[in-house]
């Protein structure tokens, strides 16, 4: 994994998209789930300011594995 580029949480519909990818769906089955063209949920995952380059991840697989240690830090720091 590379560093983030940016350290900002990731926006809604960004958030959205990694909850579909998490659940397995391809770029085309996620763009007709939030009604979106193919090459923008491409765009969302790698462009400039995209998952990948928000959470420094390289494969839909890091994002999903950053997704949920987020989740586990957040709710360990919770319980101090």
């Amino acid at each position: 994994m590379r560093e983030p580029t940016d350290l900002r949480p990731l926006f809604p519909r960004q958030r959205r998209l990694v909850a579909l990818v998490a659940e397995g769906l391809r770029n085309k089955e996620i763009a007709c789930r939030m009604n979106l063209q193919e090459n923008t949920v491409k765009i969302y995952m790698s462009g400039p300011s995209g998952v990948f380059a928000r959470t420094g991840c390289e494969t839909r697989g890091e994002v999903i594995l950053w997704v949920y240690r987020e989740i586990l830090d957040t709710e360990e720091e919770s319980r101090l």
